[in-house]
């Protein structure tokens, strides 16, 4: 991750690439991809209970690399690959993290672990590479046209153009879609998954959800940018999504200034950890530990500028925007589609870089039309 000016400098260079503008461009990607969603848990209707994750995971994954990248950027065999790359990556961090004499490089070296990363590592580069040469290809090839009224650009387009204008160096913008590739899938599809297990085990709150989209959108109708505004209980469920599920558990930070407390001091250059799960609720509000969206709807029990589902401040999270629409469009039409159910009485759950279920998160779904989308 970079630090200090550098971090600043790319910030401010990538942030038009995740504006409303560009994001809205991505409306029917991810429309189609929630389209493509329901298709794929078809043959679930009416079966009972099943794991869900698998295939909130991988349309996420498609979703991104469709939308971000390009449809043809990644093939499937290079999507599979990724995928396992990035899993085994996280669960070696999570190792050295958690063994501490495995930080010790020697011992690292010794028992395998530096050669085991080393390979996954080269794995991300070699798709990395790839995507960044085919969007290279792709781009020569386009015909010239008139872009000067164009503000603004898709991320992997805006990369290509600061590099070949020297303000990125190649290595960087490796590592920027990397980022990007490591970081946007798997926290979408947590949170669309807790969503859903939330709806399934408040039925009063999704058939209101339900009635909502009905009056927006109708019963087939895409989700347009004119639309996601007027999804306000859709917002809200979402809200409430990340406040007692928030896909980040824990947020680490640096303290720059001294920083005074009602009982200690942290002093500037110190290390201070947030922890989201907390709930972020008013005291006034006596049924904090509840699912209740109708509070996001209330000024006096949520404040979203203060909420950190996504971070606070200059270091919170760049691609907010584009994950809370990525997930209200597939939220609108898996809702639109079926039913839902779950129990979370015995739901248990894992914390590493994001916070996911492990065990009693199953769905059932029922369908709310007689044919498939």
């Amino acid at each position: 991750m970079a630090i200090g000016e550098t971090w600043t400098r790319h910030r401010k260079l990538l942030n038009p690439a995740f504006s409303l503008p560009v994001i809205h461009g991505f409306l029917d990607v991810f429309n189609s991809q929630a389209k493509k969603l329901i298709n794929e848990v078809e043959p679930f209707v009416g079966k009972g209970l099943f794991d869900h994750i698998p295939y909130f995971l991988n349309n996420n994954f498609e979703t991104l690399c469709a939308g971000t990248f390009g449809n043809d950027a990644i093939s499937e065999k290079q999507h599979e690959q990724y995928l396992q790359s990035a899993y085994k990556l996280i669960h070696l961090f999570k190792e050295k993290l958690f063994k501490v004499w495995l930080q010790i490089d020697f011992i690292y070296k010794l028992t395998g672990y530096k050669k085991k990363e080393d390979q996954l590592v080269k794995n991300l580069h070699s798709l990395t590479k790839a995507v960044l040469e085919q969007k290279r290809i792709t781009k020569e090839n386009e015909v010239e046209t008139n872009t000067s009224d164009l503000k603004y650009k898709a991320f992997l387009d805006l990369l290509i153009d600061l590099s070949a204008d020297g303000v990125f160096a190649e290595k960087e913008i490796r590592e920027q879609t990397e980022i990007i590739l490591t970081t946007g899938f798997e926290t979408t599809s947590t949170q669309l998954t807790f969503t859903m297990l939330l709806l399934g085990a408040h039925a009063d709150v999704q058939e209101k959800l339900y009635q909502e989209l009905l009056d927006v959108l109708g019963p087939e109708k895409d989700v347009g940018k004119y639309d996601l505004n007027k999804l306000v209980y859709t917002n809200a469920v979402l809200m409430e999504s990340l406040r007692v599920f928030p896909t980040v558990p824990v947020v680490l930070r640096c303290v720059d200034q001294d920083v005074k407390l009602k009982n200690y001091t942290m002093n500037a250059g110190s290390y201070c950890v947030i922890f989201p799960l907390i709930p972020n609720v008013s005291a006034k509000d006596k049924k904090g530990d509840q699912f209740r969206p109708e509070r996001w709807l209330d000024d006096d029990s949520c404040n979203s500028q203060d909420f950190a589902g996504f971070g606070l401040g200059k270091r919170g999270c760049i691609g907010k925007t584009y994950a809370m629409i990525d997930i209200k469009v597939k939220l609108a039409h898996f809702i639109r589609w079926y039913r839902v159910r779950a129990d979370m009485s015995q739901l248990q759950l894992s914390a590493d870089f994001v916070l996911k279920p492990v065990s009693g998160h199953e769905i059932s779904i029922e369908r709310r039309h007689s044919t498939a989308a």
